[in-house]
């Protein structure tokens, strides 16, 4: 009797265990694989058109609340960035509610460079570390222009 109970409780143990495994093939992509070229976008901002959004995020830290509700915000008013953001968080134990407002902005025209963008990113990129130390201008490329 003793037996078939101990049989019986090992038995329910060992089946009410499982173990799920899950693996992914990740394949390191060399830097010197991947060819970008670049191109200059013109921004169209309607200043009179103000968006805002509100967004509720569970088990996340503020920044990853953040994102979400700028993505929301850009999903919701089919904008391809929120210029100016202004983000109003409500901290509560197991949430965070994130209000964005800010304005929308479209790409109009994506085309190459051309040397007079060159120049002037170059003059920008001069002239704006003393406001912002984290502008980065990508240096002129000779080849972008032999196309």
């Amino acid at each position: 009797m003793k037996s078939l109970i101990f049989f019986t409780l090992a038995a329910l143990a060992l089946s009410s265990c499982t173990l799920t495994k899950r693996t992914a093939y990740n394949q390191a992509v060399a830097p010197t694989a991947i060819i970008q070229a670049p191109l200059i976008a013109e921004l169209a901002v309607d200043p009179s058109k103000k968006v805002s959004a509100t967004y509720i995020a569970r088990k996340v830290n503020e920044e990853q609340a953040k994102t979400s509700a700028l993505y929301a915000a850009m999903d919701q008013n089919s904008c391809d960035v929120i210029v100016q953001p202004v983000y109003e968080l409500k901290i509560g134990k197991k949430s965070i509610e994130v209000t964005i407002k800010g304005m929308c902005g479209k790409y109009t025209v994506m085309r190459k460079p051309t040397l007079e963008d060159v120049t002037i990113l170059q003059e920008l990129k001069d002239a704006l570390p003393m406001f912002d130390p984290n502008f980065i201008v990508v240096e002129k490329r000779e080849s972008i222009f032999k196309r």
